[in-house]
């Protein structure tokens, strides 16, 4: 009995020091320049700092930034403030944030969509692959002219990532599926994504997946004036915007900062680099979107393949050289 009350004391002393150093420390985060078309990166960050608030009683500063020039001052400003944490969100911090963390070695620092190699940074990424795996079993399964579409903002190897996922869920589901692929114009993407959809409807797509950032709006503009299906990818804070999106692959970034701030509070931070993926809740769809849009024999199957790639049974290749 005594020793049953030691044990009970003892995990209630590391319950209360635990949190006593959470509200003793505090956060920040920055994030790129936003996206107005889908704002979901900012909107996440904000909301798990928000939390966060709630939960452990902590102090954070929330920086949103307008300009690629305000990166390396404002994380300057950060690291010389009291935050014991700073996040960076998004791909084009990455050599702000490395200089940055080399001035401030005494810093945690962690960024998203980035690679940075230094003894006091974590660099997360999320397997995007996978999720886009589900969406071509989704879009393969919903298509009736068994012609399907990837929509690329840019050609590059985060984009390959999506597409080279989208046509390998695809064909798990019909090796006889017709794949479709277009890349917008570095100068003039906004311009061109309207074009660029309607070509592909008119070669017979009637699914498309689209990673197009803020040329969005002409890929969405293109489905409701021609009647195909959109799948989205990273629109969590944009609400159903058009009857035509089926779901949206999700980074699921509140909860990835939620778990890493954690880690942290637990003096559990490492350095290094480290993948979210659908095993670790890192990816998701939007299940609220797909209730509403799929059958549930297609929820069933896209249950069934999600489940093998998180057992293993399926590995999901992220460029064309393992397809």
């Amino acid at each position: 009995m005594k020793k049953l009350i030691f044990l009970l004391f003892f995990f209630l002393v590391l319950t209360i020091t635990g949190t006593i150093s959470a509200e003793n420390m505090k956060l920040a985060v920055i994030t790129e320049v936003e996206n107005t078309t889908a704002p979901s990166y900012n909107y996440a960050s904000k909301l798990a700092m928000e939390e966060l608030e709630i939960d452990f009683n902590i102090n954070y500063d929330f920086i949103k930034t307008e300009l690629l020039t305000d990166y390396l001052p404002k994380l300057s400003y950060l690291a010389e403030s009291q935050a014991d944490l700073i996040w960076a969100i998004g791909p084009s911090m990455q050599q702000s944030l490395k200089e940055t963390a080399q001035m401030y070695s005494q810093k945690k620092f962690i960024i998203i969509d980035g690679i940075v190699e230094l003894d006091n940074v974590l660099s997360i990424n999320f397997a995007v692959e996978e999720g886009s795996f589900l969406a071509g079993v989704i879009a393969a399964l919903k298509s009736e002219s068994v012609v399907i579409a990837f929509i690329g903002e840019r050609e590059n190897n985060r984009s390959k990532k999506y597409e080279a996922g989208f046509f390998a869920g695809a064909k798990q589901v019909d090796q006889d599926i017709k794949l479709l692929s277009k890349y917008l114009c570095a100068n003039n993407f906004k311009d061109t994504a309207r074009e660029t959809a309607d070509q592909l409807y008119f070669n017979g797509a009637d699914v498309i997946y689209y990673f197009t950032g803020s040329a969005s709006d002409a890929i969405i503009a293109s489905a409701e004036a021609n009647d195909f299906y959109l799948i989205g990818v990273e629109n969590k804070t944009v609400e159903t915007v058009s009857d035509k999106i089926l779901t949206n692959v999700i980074k699921n970034i509140s909860y990835v900062l939620k778990k890493e701030s954690n880690n942290f509070f637990d003096d559990a931070f490492q350095n290094g680099s480290k993948a979210y993926n659908l095993a670790n809740y890192g990816l998701t769809i939007d299940q609220k979107i797909a209730d509403n849009k799929l059958s549930d024999s297609i929820i069933d199957k896209l249950e069934l393949y999600k489940n093998k790639i998180i057992n293993g049974e399926l590995e999901v290749p992220d460029n064309f050289n393992n397809y």
